[in-house]
This record gives structure tokens, C-alpha cells and sequence, in this order.
């Protein structure tokens, strides 16, 4: 139980790190920045706001693939 609380633990330390990382960053450079990704460009967002979209995105996307890890095991408790 104290293992998974530490992990716990360091995980949202290192969740706080990247939102401050992002808040410093944005408030430097508030420049407008498109993406262009092959043939697609975004609408010109704050550099700030795009690290944020990117790690809210990742964070979920985990969050996602752990669940669904976790659901198609054998011998999962699916309830």
C-alpha cells in the first residue's frame, strides 16, 4: 500500500513540474504558433496553451490505454 502511495506520489509531483514548466513557458512566449502536420495546419494558438493541449492529451491517452490494459487482462475483475 506505501508503494503504490509513493508512486502515487511521484507521479502527481511530476504532473506538477510540467504544469509549471507550461505556466512559465506560457507567460514568457506568448506568440502565436501554428502546428502543421502533412497536409493539416492549426489555428495559431499560444505556445503555452499548445504544451498544455499536448500534455492534457498524453495524460489521457494513458489514462485510456492503462484502463483498457487493465480490462482485457485474464483474470481481470470486470465489473
Amino acid at each position: 500500500m506505501h508503494r503504490r502511495l509513493g508512486l502515487s506520489a511521484l507521479s502527481s509531483g511530476g504532473l506538477a513540474l510540467w504544469l509549471g514548466a507550461i505556466a512559465v513557458i506560457a507567460a514568457q512566449n506568448g506568440t502565436p504558433v501554428a502546428v502543421k502536420f502533412l497536409i493539416f495546419q492549426s489555428v495559431p494558438l499560444p505556445l503555452g496553451l499548445m504544451l498544455a493541449i499536448g500534455a492534457i492529451v498524453g495524460v489521457v491517452g494513458t489514462a485510456l490505454t492503462l484502463w483498457l490494459w487493465a480490462w482485457a487482462a485474464p483474470g481481470s475483475a470486470r465489473r
